[in-house]
């Protein structure tokens, strides 16, 4: 608790961290570093990606918070935000980079949203 103000007026405020602002810094915490991660791989905010992360074993504290500021984080992020388990395999990745967070782990991959061809699978026939 602290107390401060004028003569007058006293405010008191409570300054102790209850689990949900824990779950909020932590996952402001996920969009800073994945912000770091599109500014060092020289990616523009308005450039059409998708973000996609996967979470480590024993990662409980940073699913929680993914799980309950999904909508707060793309907003911020201003672009769609998902479980690395649903990135169709045709996206081509743009950054991808591995975060340790207060010993847990976390994978990101920012990806172009757009069809990309894969060379390897193109099959070529002359008639």
């Amino acid at each position: 608790m602290e107390l401060g103000g004028d003569t007058n007026v006293k405010v008191l405020l409570d300054l102790t961290q209850d689990e949900n602002m824990r779950k909020r810094g932590t996952a402001r915490e996920i969009v800073n570093r994945i912000q770091k991660l599109r500014k060092s791989s020289s990616l523009h905010p308005d450039d059409d990606v998708i973000i996609f992360v996967n979470f480590k074993e024993n990662a409980n504290a940073l699913i929680a918070a993914f799980g309950e500021n999904k909508a707060m984080m793309e907003n911020i992020l201003k672009k769609p935000f998902n479980l690395m388990e649903k990135k169709p395999q045709y996206l081509k990745v743009a950054a991808s980079e591995s975060f340790d967070y207060e010993n847990e782990h976390f994978d990101v991959e920012v990806c172009w949203n757009n069809v990309a061809l894969n060379k390897e699978s193109i099959e070529v026939r002359i008639f």
